[in-house]
């Protein structure tokens, strides 16, 4: 899964997101803060999350990942 998560962080920032970070791990888990300087509303984050989904078939469809509905 962390391999997953880096590999979309990655995919994101080369459609188009350049400033979205990389996923977090702990003992417990990982997590994925998205910055303020990431606007997820933006036209280019949605077209790099609907290119980059495929990583994480996890995910929830049309949320940023690491967000909830």
């Amino acid at each position: 899964m962390q391999q997953q998560a880096l590999k979309f962080s990655q995919c994101m920032r080369a459609h188009g997101v350049p400033k979205f970070p990389d996923p977090q791990f702990q003992s417990g888990g990982g997590t994925l803060k998205i910055g303020k300087d990431v606007n997820p509303d933006s036209r280019q984050f949605q077209a790099a999350q609907k290119a980059c989904q495929k990583l994480l078939p996890g995910a929830v469809q049309g949320a940023p990942p690491g967000e909830k509905p």
